[in-house]
């Protein structure tokens, strides 16, 4: 696991429930461009089962992360 796994589980055990682009946010500063950068960290941490995904990934339903 590297640094930003752990700054994204950090993140999604103080604030369960952020969407990507609010851990994105969270951890640059800002929205613009950023939320690729955690889109393949989330997807790994998910598939290793240490967080789970909630929500349709739509823009009325956005993915929700929180810590398995």
């Amino acid at each position: 696991m590297n640094k930003l796994h752990e700054r994204l589980l950090t993140a999604i055990r103080n604030h369960p429930g952020l969407t990507e682009r609010k851990l994105a946010e969270l951890l640059y500063g800002s929205n613009k461009g950023y939320q690729q950068l955690v889109n393949w960290p989330l997807r790994q941490l998910r598939n290793k089962g240490l967080v789970k995904r909630e929500g349709k990934g739509g823009f009325s339903d956005p993915y929700r992360y929180i810590q398995s």
